[in-house]
């Protein structure tokens, strides 16, 4: 019995003893999080280019005898289209508040725009006029809703055209006037008007962003005068059809 006791004792003082030798267990592990990915923010100034497509119309001009005792007779016209490539670049702010992003843009694109009509007097003589729209440039403001990278914006604002006309006396001599054949005489000059559109852009990646945009431009009236031919010219509104894709890198967010 004694042996009973004398071992079991030695046991209880030998298993705290092994235990103290044995290594610490590792400390716990913090439970795994998974990384949240950054919200995009649309705020923020950016640059870029954009290249596309422009359609150009205007109807009839009202060509007219400029001076002298038949000023105001017709002498006849017709209308114009064209269409030619749109090239350039814009600048911009946007501030996004909640999913809704304001911002405002002006651009600058060279477009290709050329057209030539041919007309012929009672006399015989005839003509021709060339139709230029080589620069065109916009100031809008944007609204826009976003859902995360996507951005569906409508934009409208300020335009204006670096418009030309060149008439050229072909045969004959320019009724009422002293233009003979080979005479060309071209008035250019800025015109006005508005514009409206919309589009959609979306962030592919670090600060870039590409977009899909329509403008419809609507240039106002201009008169002038080709004093060699004396004859007046009242061009009417000249409507201008752009559809491109841009691209953009936007410097940082506020």
């Amino acid at each position: 019995m004694k042996r009973i006791v004398f071992a079991a004792a030695a046991a209880l003082i030998a298993v705290p003893a092994l235990a103290a030798d044995l290594p610490a267990p590792p400390p716990p592990q913090p439970a795994y999080v998974p990384a949240v990915a950054p919200v995009f923010t649309w705020s923020g100034f950016y640059i870029g280019a954009n290249v596309g497509a422009s359609f150009d119309y205007q109807g009839a001009p009202n060509n007219t005898v400029a001076t002298g005792p038949f000023a105001g007779t017709p002498t006849g016209s017709t209308s114009h289209r064209s269409t030619g490539i749109a090239a350039g670049g814009q600048v911009g702010i946007n501030f996004q508040n909640g999913p809704w992003v304001f911002g405002a843009e002006a651009d600058a694109d060279y477009l290709s725009n050329k057209a030539t009509t041919f007309g012929r007097f009672i006399t015989g003589a005839t003509n021709s006029h060339v139709f230029t729209l080589d620069l065109l440039s916009t100031v809008r403001g944007r609204v826009g809703y976003a859902f995360d990278r996507a951005l569906l914006y409508g934009t409208g604002g300020f335009a204006m055209g670096d418009y030309s006309s060149t008439r050229t006396q072909l045969t004959g001599i320019a009724p009422f006037g002293t233009a003979t054949p080979g005479t060309a005489e071209t008035f250019s000059a800025l015109r006005f008007g508005w514009t409206a559109g919309g589009g959609i852009e979306y962030a592919v990646g670090g600060n870039w962003t590409v977009r899909a945009e329509y403008l419809f431009v609507d240039l106002q009236p201009l008169t002038y005068t080709f004093p060699l031919a004396n004859i007046r010219q009242a061009a009417p509104d000249e409507y201008v059809q752009v559809v491109r894709a841009g691209l953009n890198f936007k410097f940082g967010g506020f």
